[in-house]
């Protein structure tokens, strides 16, 4: 398990991600992070926005129903 310390950034507060964690998650400086809080209570911390992945998820399930359609405007 990894520890994040919070400090005060200003009016805000901020931390500090350590270069390993960034290389693991495939990150650098700029991109968005997302954070979602699960049914239990814990929050998950993700580079991939999850409306995106169900809008892909939605896509993929069209593309395979409607293959023949598909093959057709291609």
């Amino acid at each position: 398990m990894m520890q994040l310390k919070l400090r005060s950034v200003g009016n805000s507060v901020g931390t500090t991600i350590p270069k390993s964690l960034l290389e693991r998650m495939q990150v650098s400086e700029g991109d968005t992070l997302y954070v979602q809080e699960n049914a239990d209570g814990s929050f998950t911390l993700s580079a991939y926005d999850p409306d995106v992945v169900a809008q892909i998820n939605a896509a993929q399930e069209v593309m395979n129903r409607d293959r023949e359609i598909m093959k057709a405007l291609v």
